[in-house]
């Protein structure tokens, strides 16, 4: 497949179409993940600083904070996990299910060292100037993919992961740049909402947050699944 091939639009107009298609049920799932979440962040800022406040000790409320921050990253890999999976088997043609959010038990725990690896990567390029971090996250894009419908090792995910993207960072890049601009875009125009009422912008950003999350994750199935015919029908010509 020459390179030219792969657009980035035909991501986004899939997630989208997928996500029409079956709207009530992806609003019902971005709604469970973000309200689990919610419940998550909100518990780990409110616990620990309830038993300062309370007089309890401090070295209590540095565990109890130690303790939420390990529960966010678990609730939030396993939310992930199960995002990808299900993002997977529509794109496959396949009717996904709300129990789908807890499948591939088998390979959580690998899933959160790659999460966690690729966060740091992530965040680690961020700081060299925001550009070596935008490509980190292009390099190995589809890790978290792999790592779920393999069931590689967390070293060899990111091997396959950066296999599968070379020759199509720059589009990969384009791809996440879009999503930038979306949240940006999003959250100027939360502004002048929330000026005018903060509650009503708040449960506008969380409404938001129920759409958008199952259409990024749709679309980034999408564009995992492009990669792959990609290198295959390459591996076929070689």
């Amino acid at each position: 497949m020459p390179k030219g091939t792969i657009i980035i639009g035909t991501a986004f107009r899939e997630g989208w179409t997928w996500f029409k298609a079956r709207a009530w049920f992806w609003i019902g799932i971005g709604l469970i993940c973000t309200v689990i979440s919610e419940i998550v962040s909100t518990g780990s800022e409110m616990i620990p600083h309830s038993v300062r406040e309370g007089g309890g000790s401090a070295e209590f409320a540095y565990v109890l904070t130690a303790v939420f921050f390990l529960l966010n990253v678990l609730v939030s890999a396993r939310i992930s996990m199960g995002m990808a999976w299900m993002g997977l088997i529509t794109v496959d043609g396949k009717m996904a299910k709300i129990g789908d959010l807890l499948a591939k038990p088998q390979v959580f725990w690998r899933y959160v060292v790659t999460m966690i690896a690729f966060g740091l990567m992530f965040g680690v390029g961020l700081v060299l100037l925001i550009v070596p971090g935008i490509y980190v996250a292009a390099r190995f894009f589809p890790v978290h993919f792999v790592v779920i419908e393999r069931e590689t090792g967390v070293m060899e995910g990111f091997r396959q992961a950066q296999q599968l993207t070379e020759g199509y960072r720059g589009k990969v890049i384009n791809f996440i740049l879009l999503w930038i601009a979306f949240f940006v875009v999003s959250g100027i125009a939360f502004i002048p909402v929330m000026r005018l009422s903060e509650p009503v912008g708040w449960w506008v950003m969380l409404l938001s947050a129920v759409i958008a999350t199952p259409i990024i994750w749709l679309s980034a199935a999408s564009l995992y699944r492009t990669l792959q015919n990609a290198s295959a029908n390459q591996g076929a010509l070689a």
